[in-house]
């Protein structure tokens, strides 16, 4: 339906990309699209409260084994339908917390790639924001996250990736049917502007910016086409 579509790698990235959207495109409808990987219940969420309270969250499509949100379905692909049908963005990703194994594949990041694959399915341009950091202590998370190499590994599409262009990131040994796009964009101030808290695994945004201009790069690099 041409609605542009956004893929966030952890629930903390929402509230910014959520802001993001009303910053760049006031009174924008978002619909988030809730997938498995982290916790199923919408209930657990004080970030869906809180944007939902201040109008920045529109809809919650809980799809598969979560459950709570405002339409449920059966699987991403009919969730994705169903969000765009009442949105003008659609924001896909899973709830709090993060399955974990060490296998390459075995964590919840992966709905990302589900997510992308789904959209471009659809007929979807979808959008990566990847998972970005300069403070975490896990090496394996530092830079770009081991989680975005693998989503990127199992999306079978080309996706657009969108990185902060105060983040030069080196894409050597990345799959080349995806572009890697840099974005001037940045969270800082939205939290401020719209009263809420940007927070992951303790770090704030002072403490890692880069975690969550990745979002805001996400969704201005997927509404950077769509008419105001």
């Amino acid at each position: 339906s041409g609605v542009p579509v956004a893929v966030l790698p952890l629930h903390s990235h929402l509230a910014p990309a959520c802001c993001a959207a009303a910053s760049l495109r006031p009174g924008c409808r978002v619909a988030f699209v809730w997938q498995e990987g982290g916790a199923l219940p919408v209930s657990l969420s004080n970030t869906v409260r809180q944007l939902g309270a201040r109008g920045l969250l529109h809809l919650v499509v809980s799809v598969g084994s979560c459950f709570g949100g405002e339409i449920e379905a059966p699987n991403v692909y009919a969730g994705l339908l169903a969000a765009a049908g009442s949105a003008d963005l659609v924001l896909a990703g899973i709830g709090p917390g993060v399955v974990g194994t060490a296998g390459a594949y075995g964590h919840g990041g992966m709905a990302a790639a589900a997510a992308l694959n789904a959209a471009a399915a659809l007929g979807a341009e979808p959008v990566l924001a990847p998972r970005l950091s300069a403070a975490d202590p896990r090496g394996r998370h530092r830079g770009v996250s081991h989680h975005t190499h693998a989503v990127l590994r199992a999306a079978l599409a080309g996706c657009r990736v969108a990185f902060p262009a105060r983040c030069p990131v080196a894409v050597e040994g990345m799959p080349d049917r995806h572009t890697y796009e840099p974005v001037e964009a940045s969270a800082a101030g939205l939290e401020g502007r719209f009263g809420v808290t940007f927070e992951s695994m303790g770090r704030c945004y002072e403490v890692d910016p880069v975690f969550f201009d990745a979002a805001v790069a996400a969704v201005a690099l997927a509404l950077e086409d769509e008419p105001s």
